[in-house]
């Protein structure tokens, strides 16, 4: 890694900034998404997480997600880790754009030069579907879950992608797509429950310069062995015990409820 690496510096972005300066590229040797995994730990964490960002949305405070670090390399940004984060916060901004009537402002700013700027590598699929989700306008601003009248059951928004003509049966057995599936239902489902939320307010927080969420993004400029720095970063780590994610959901609450020096203490603690 060069000089010029050592001296960089984290910024703090939101997801639109992020959108802005580069392409978003998942490289092949990360996950799949993972926290719209049907168990029970992905489950509990993509329940707290979108929790949590609605609240944020709701706040005249802006929440930082911590660090987001990857290479970039000319207009693309590869992310080595939080790219889990990066997934939900794209289906959650697709989502208050299109309830919002912003629809095609997101959609401008997420295709240039027909790609899509938020790509995953890990499978073609997963890429497509992306684009497909954005260039296919799925949910209406006044769209709910509906009774569907051939055996009176909720038509999830799932469901109404997954008939959707653009919707290959391929896409079933990736399971990014799946995850992004199970988060989507998930925004849905919360998003429901709150009543007279006003989306048009959510979207323009979403693109102010004081947006309510961000994350620092530490970029490595021209680092290009990003394969091998990831195994490295990842091999060093074993997984977190239960203690520790509860702390970790536990300090990230306390953000803007609690005095900064006061939370500093109880983290050193």
């Amino acid at each position: 890694m060069n000089q010029q690496n050592n001296n960089i510096s984290a910024e703090r972005l939101s997801f639109l900034q992020l959108i802005e300066k580069y392409n978003v590229v998942i490289p092949v040797i990360q996950r799949d998404y993972a926290q719209g995994r049907k168990t029970e730990k992905p489950t509990e964490v993509r329940k707290g997480f979108v929790r949590n960002l609605i609240s944020y949305l709701q706040s005249d405070n802006i929440h930082d997600l911590d660090f987001v670090y990857g290479t970039v390399l000319k207009e693309e940004f590869i992310p080595l880790d939080e790219q889990q984060r990066l997934t939900t916060l794209f289906l959650l901004h697709l989502y208050i754009a299109s309830k919002s009537n912003n629809y095609e402002d997101f959609v401008n700013r997420m295709i240039r030069d027909e790609r899509c700027r938020f790509e995953y590598k890990t499978r073609l699929s997963s890429t497509m579907f992306c684009k497909n989700l954005l260039t296919h306008k799925v949910i209406s601003p006044n769209s709910e879950n509906k009774c569907d009248d051939s055996n009176n059951t909720l038509v999830t928004l799932q469901e109404k992608i997954k008939d959707q003509g653009w919707f290959f049966l391929f896409f079933l057995n990736d399971p990014t797509v799946a995850g992004m599936l199970v988060m989507l239902d998930e925004i849905d489902e919360h998003f429901s429950k709150k009543d007279n939320f006003d989306f048009v307010q959510a979207y323009e927080k979403l693109k102010s310069d004081k947006a309510p969420i961000t994350f620092q993004m530490l970029p490595l400029i021209d680092y290009n062995r990003t394969d091998d720095l990831y195994i490295k970063l990842n091999a060093r780590g074993i997984p977190l015990s239960d203690f520790e994610n509860f702390k970790a959901r536990l300090v990230d609450w306390m953000k803007g409820v609690v005095e900064e020096n006061k939370l500093q203490e109880f983290k050193r603690k």
